[in-house]
């Protein structure tokens, strides 16, 4: 089960990778992103956790063939991402990411944004996520994206 999830991760990762131009900047504040940002899935902490985890275990069992630079980089990016990683197991963090497919007005890049980066309160989404704002701009609304942000929640502790 932590394979397919792993597995799940890695793909979109590599779906993501690709040639960057610097012609086009884009801007995140209105979901209008360079072409090569179009179209791909965003990544959660968690994900990049298992990916670099996945990775370090890697350059530790071939120790012949692995630098100690990239074991090195790979620990520090890993232990820095994993200190942001906001759920216990494999389970809550797929438990977290299903709960969230109900809200289909909000972007996945929005989402990730509101996971990565620990979101609580609806002023704190609308302070570091500014294309929020626009959509939810009643008090009904505002308490709909509550409910995203506590959703999100309820399994960091699971």
């Amino acid at each position: 089960e932590n394979i397919d999830f792993l597995s799940e991760a890695s793909a979109t990762f590599a779906q993501n990778r690709g040639p960057m131009s610097t012609n086009d900047q884009g801007d995140a504040a209105t979901l209008q992103f360079p072409p090569e940002f179009q179209n791909v899935n965003c990544l959660w902490n968690f994900e990049i956790g298992m990916i670099l985890k996945h990775w370090l275990d890697k350059e530790q069992k071939d120790d012949d063939e692995s630098s100690p630079a990239n074991e090195q980089l790979l620990q520090e990016s890993w232990n820095y991402v994993n200190a942001f990683s906001n759920y216990p197991n494999n389970e809550a963090a797929k438990d977290a990411k299903a709960a969230t497919k109900k809200y289909e007005n909000v972007d996945p890049f929005e989402i990730a944004c509101l996971n990565n980066l620990c979101i609580d309160t609806v002023d704190e989404a609308f302070a570091l996520v500014p294309s929020l704002r626009s959509k939810f701009t009643d008090a009904l609304a505002q308490e709909e994206l509550q409910d995203l942000l506590n959703d999100l929640n309820r399994f960091k502790n699971a």
